[in-house]
């Protein structure tokens, strides 16, 4: 139940009590045994945090997707499930840095997801300049197809489907950055967090719901 989490901070300022609870010898009882929605929201956003993916530097990205990192095994991402099943469960609190399509993903299984999940999840991951560019195109604004375009391949995508389905292009970088990144991290997570949150959230929608307030 103690498994070691290596929650370290790359740049930036953290206070003391920030770094005691993401430090690489922080363990899970100093986070649980905090019963805080302070506690686990600090704990939180130092784990999803710089040691996190996402899709741009920019401070305007609002959510993380757990990072596979070399010091962070099974042990590890199984302790961060039960620290995020006992968050939610003793004071209420879900970290909801975490991409709205990884928690529906964690909670109910890959098979939940929806288009409209994976996109407003994706827009959300992307910086500001990118996210204007995207939602333009989706809405079928006017935009610079150049600007558009050096935005995909920033993505690795190389062209446009034929019809410039931009949505189609879109939901396939969501799934590939959002669920199969870090699909082992969400699979270990679940694990120990799985059961418990569907009986405390019951339908993807009670997931989407926590994104709302």
């Amino acid at each position: 139940m103690d498994a070691a989490l290596s929650v370290s901070f790359v740049g930036g300022s953290a206070s003391s009590e920030d770094s005691r609870l993401a430090s690489a010898s922080a363990d899970e009882s100093a986070v649980t045994a905090a019963s805080s929605r302070e506690a686990y929201s600090r704990f939180w956003a130092a784990f999803l945090r710089t040691d996190s993916a996402s899709s741009a530097a920019s401070g305007s990205v609002t959510t993380r997707v757990p990072a596979l990192l070399p010091d962070r095994g099974r042990a590890e991402w199984e302790a961060a499930g039960r620290i995020l099943l006992k968050g939610y469960r003793d004071v209420g609190y879900f970290p909801t840095r975490l991409p709205v399509a990884c928690a529906v993903c964690l909670v109910h299984g890959e098979e939940a997801l929806t288009t409209d999940m994976l996109v407003k999840s994706f827009l959300r991951f992307t910086g500001a300049a990118e996210r204007e560019i995207l939602c333009a195109a989706l809405e079928e604004r006017t935009y610079e197809i150049d600007g558009l375009l050096d935005v995909l391949h920033g993505m690795h995508v190389r062209t446009l489907p034929d019809g410039g389905n931009v949505e189609d292009v879109i939901v396939r970088i969501a799934h590939a950055q959002l669920i199969q990144a870090p699909m082992y991290a969400l699979v270990r997570m679940g694990s120990t967090a799985q059961t418990g949150l569907r009986q405390l959230l019951p339908t993807p929608a009670a997931v989407t719901a926590l994104y709302d307030t």
